[in-house]
C-alpha cells in the first residue's frame, strides 16, 4: 500500500511537468527579456554611479578619453 501513493505522487508530478513545459520560443523571448532588463538596471547604477563620482569631483571615466587621444593611460607620454 505505500508503493501505490508514491506511484500516484509521480504520476501527479509528471503531469505537472507536462502542463509547465513550455515552447522554445516563449523560454527565448522570455530570457532575452530578462537579459535586457538586467542590462538596463546595470546602465541605471553606472549612470548613478558616474554622477556621483562627477560630483565629488573625481574623473576615473575621463581616462577613457586620455586613452583615445594619447594612446594609453600611463602618464604624459601615453605608453
Amino acid at each position: 500500500m505505500t508503493e501505490e501513493p508514491e506511484e500516484q505522487e509521480k504520476a501527479e508530478e509528471e503531469k505537472e511537468e507536462e502542463k509547465t513545459e513550455t515552447r522554445p520560443g516563449k523560454e527565448k523571448h522570455k530570457r532575452l527579456k530578462q537579459e535586457r532588463m538586467s542590462e538596463a538596471q546595470h546602465k541605471e547604477r553606472l549612470k548613478d554611479f558616474k554622477k556621483h563620482l562627477v560630483q565629488r569631483g573625481k574623473h576615473l571615466f575621463d581616462r577613457k578619453r586620455k586613452d583615445k587621444f594619447l594612446g594609453g593611460t600611463k602618464g604624459r607620454r601615453g605608453g
